[in-house]
This record gives C-alpha cells, structure tokens and sequence, in this order.
C-alpha cells in the first residue's frame, strides 16, 4: 500500500514501517516483566492499543494526506506495542491456566490456530482490500482505510475475549 498505493519508494516505506518493528522490539523484551505484574490484562491493553492504532491509521488515510515516513510513526509504533503485549505473552498466559499434562495438547492446538488464523485473516483482508479497491480508479487509502477499521474491530473483539478470559481466570483464582 505504502509503495502502490501512496508511492513511495522502498526506502520511505521501510522507514515508515520501522517503528512498529522498534515498538514490538522494546516490549518484547519487557513482556515477561508485564505479565508478572499485570497477568492476562496485558493481551487485553494490547489488543486495544493496536484497535486504536489502526483506526489512527485508518484516519490519516481518510484525510489524504499521509506525510511519510514519518506522519504515521506514532499509531505505527502504537501498533508495535500493541501487537507485542498480545504475541509474545499469549502462549505463556494460555498454557498457565492449564495442567502440565494437558500443555503440550494445547500448545499444538494454539500454534495450529495461530496458522490457520493468520492464513485466513491474509486471505480474507486481502480479498476485502481488492474488492474494496475494485479496478476502474483504484483508491488505496480508502481502501486499506476500510480493512484497518475492520481490523480494528477484530481487535476489540480479541480485546473483550481476552477480558473475559482474564476475569474467569482471576475468579478461578480466588475461589
């Protein structure tokens, strides 16, 4: 999108890129002090901080006017946070729940979802962004607008899943 779509040449898009991969790094790095602290909260925080990057996003190419590369860095980088307080601890939260004998069950059944998920979320936003872009006058802001607020939406939902999961188990927990 950034290079078809706004133009830019591989340099700019890779600079406007690189701050979500310097969001991701640095809480990669501190996702096991924050689940220490927070528990499962974390993957809820996360899936809503990258939701409103996305819809950030979304905005800025409503406007038109996506001055790169630095224009969309801070939703960007918002995303990169997000999507690291939702990766990195998401096995280990899962499997904790769990008893050992059953971890490595689920631990298959986890990674087999995550392919699948990934897999049919590329091929179902993809297929949104080409019908959306449809071929007389491609508009690629519009487009990739449209499939970052439905992102968006899957986010939140990921977002109150993960609440629910995190009260369930903190109610487990006390009683």
């Amino acid at each position: 999108m950034l290079q078809q779509g706004l133009g830019a040449d591989a340099m700019t898009a890779g600079l406007a890129l690189a701050p979500y991969a310097l969001g991701f790094l640095l809480v990669s790095v501190r996702s096991r002090a924050l689940v220490a602290r927070f528990g499962g909260r974390v993957i809820v925080t996360g899936a809503a901080l990258t939701g409103l990057a996305l819809v950030v996003l979304a905005g800025q190419l409503g406007t038109g006017r996506v001055p790169l590369p630095l224009g969309p860095a801070p939703a960007m980088a918002l995303a990169g946070i997000g999507q690291a307080m939702v990766m990195i601890p998401l096995f280990g939260v899962v499997l904790a729940g769990l008893p050992p004998t059953r971890a490595g069950l689920a631990s298959g059944v986890l990674t087999t979802t995550q392919q699948v998920g990934l897999g049919l979320g590329a091929a179902g936003l993809g297929t949104l962004l080409f019908t959306v872009l449809g071929t007389a006058a491609p508009d690629w802001p519009h487009a990739a607008a449209v499939v970052f607020l439905v992102e968006a939406v899957l986010f939140a939902v990921t977002a109150l899943a993960a609440r629910r999961a995190a009260a369930t188990s903190d109610h487990a927990g006390q009683t």
